[in-house]
């Protein structure tokens, strides 16, 4: 299979589609809380694994590139995905089953993807 690809692209594209959703419906305050969580982890995992990795690749930047975009798309994903999980202030009749389902969908989504 050539890579990158048109699966690529498409994957890669439905990231910032999934991500404004988890965005609207967290809200501001989560998604800044989120944004700084998934740096936390991204720091963490460049410093172990994915630093070592990019430096150690060879090929193209473009192809490097989207090749890095596949862990760091997993984790902003999961990230916002847990956020949306209502807390025990959540208004039992508010949207609560919405965050349940894309909670669970946003973890079942990236962890089919290895993340």
């Amino acid at each position: 299979m050539p890579f990158p690809s048109l699966a690529d692209a498409g994957y890669l594209g439905s990231v910032p589609l999934t991500v404004g959703g988890l965005v609207l419906l967290t809200g501001l305050r989560d998604v800044l809380d989120g944004a700084l969580v998934a740096t936390s982890v991204l720091f963490i995992s460049w410093a172990t694994v994915l630093g070592a990795v990019v430096e150690g690749s060879t090929g193209p930047l473009f192809h490097r590139a989207i090749a890095l975009a596949y862990p760091v798309s997993d984790v902003l994903t999961a990230t916002l995905a847990i956020l949306a999980v209502p807390g025990p202030r959540a208004d039992p009749g508010g949207d609560e089953p919405a965050r349940h389902g894309a909670c669970g969908g946003g973890g079942v989504w990236s962890w089919s993807r290895g993340g």
